[in-house]
């Protein structure tokens, strides 16, 4: 009786200690996130469209987190909650200045699918889940260039010649649910599925589903988000190499939106910080130059060695890190 006392006592202390380190991890993690926020909005007039749809990804996923602490779902102290208020207003401000920054200076690119940095689009609310199950795994032989993503994009937004809302033509459906690809091209396809859910295209989607014998839209996020589970874990096995590491916080970014915890442990986000630079952005590394990869989105060098589609990927997987984090302090 006595070691079976002894051994309850450990766990609660073992548990209670792991907690301490994970609200030590929050702490960090809501630092960084504040540091690159500072820098977005100090950069503001230099941004790209996908930086700006990345602080649109946090302040969605941030009024989420909030509405949750607000409804006593979840349970934070005054201070980290106010710190995330101060959070989701900075993405919120630092997203509609950008908004209009790109609407100005990019405005045919604006025009076709600046909806995706719109306020509330990014309040995907899925419930915590792990994967179960045997998934498909991605052959990482196709690739997707990024014209063609933005091209489907556009038909489902109705900014493609003025057609109507959730258009989806029979190539970009194939495209977007076509097996063996992997990568930044992967991406695409969650993205585009994404978008098509967030955008009530559900309907037109599961008709094509039905049509082209595909699988439903959320089992399709599921088979992608697992095969970039699989990427993910590749590339932390690999060491993390730098021409990675901006695909490697998109997985993060894209499947943490769905629910997918598995995408956020502590070394992960250890990680993560060690790549975040002086001036709070993510960037160019001592040595290492900027290599542009056809089918990823735009990317654009910022000062200080910055760079604006690392930087906004980067701030919507601290988001993802800091609801998981706070979901396990529970």
């Amino acid at each position: 009786m006595m070691k079976l006392i002894v051994l309850v006592c450990l766990f609660f202390a073992a548990s209670e200690a792991g907690k301490g380190d994970t609200a030590n991890s929050l702490g960090q993690a809501i630092r960084a996130l504040d540091k690159a926020l500072v820098y977005l909005w100090k950069n503001i007039y230099r941004v790209n469209l996908d930086a700006v749809i990345g602080s649109r990804m946090v302040d969605g996923q941030l009024s989420v987190l909030l509405n949750r602490i607000k409804s006593g779902e979840l349970t934070v102290d005054s201070k980290v909650e106010e710190q995330l208020k101060n959070l989701r207003d900075a993405a919120a401000l630092v997203s509609t200045f950008g908004d209009a920054v790109i609407e100005h200076v990019d405005p045919e690119y604006y025009d076709m699918i600046g909806v995706l940095s719109a306020p509330q689009f990014w309040r995907i609310e899925e419930p915590s889940r792990d994967f179960s199950g045997p998934q498909t795994i991605a052959n990482p032989e196709g690739v997707m260039h990024e014209y063609q993503s933005d091209e489907c994009v556009s038909e489902l937004l109705g900014t493609k010649d003025d057609g109507p809302v959730c258009s989806i033509s029979d190539d970009c459906w194939k495209l977007m649910t076509e097996p063996g690809f992997g990568q930044y091209s992967l991406s695409h396809q969650l993205f585009y599925l994404q978008i098509g859910l967030q955008y009530g295209c559900d309907d037109s989607m599961e008709e094509k589903a039905i049509e082209f014998r595909t699988e439903h839209p959320y089992n399709l996020i599921t088979s992608l988000c697992y095969a970039m589970w699989n990427e993910s874990k590749s590339i932390a096995r690999l060491g993390f190499p730098k021409d990675w590491r901006d695909l490697f916080m998109e997985q993060i970014a894209l499947c943490g939106m769905m629910g997918f915890r598995q995408f956020t442990n502590d070394e992960w986000l250890r990680t993560i910080l060690s790549w975040q630079l002086a001036p709070g952005c993510f960037g160019l590394e001592p040595g290492e130059k900027l290599v542009h990869h056809f089918e990823k989105r735009q990317e654009r060098q910022l000062p200080e060695r910055c760079l604006a589609h690392r930087t906004g990927v980067g701030v919507a997987a601290l988001a993802q890190f800091v609801r998981y984090m706070i979901e396990y302090l529970q």
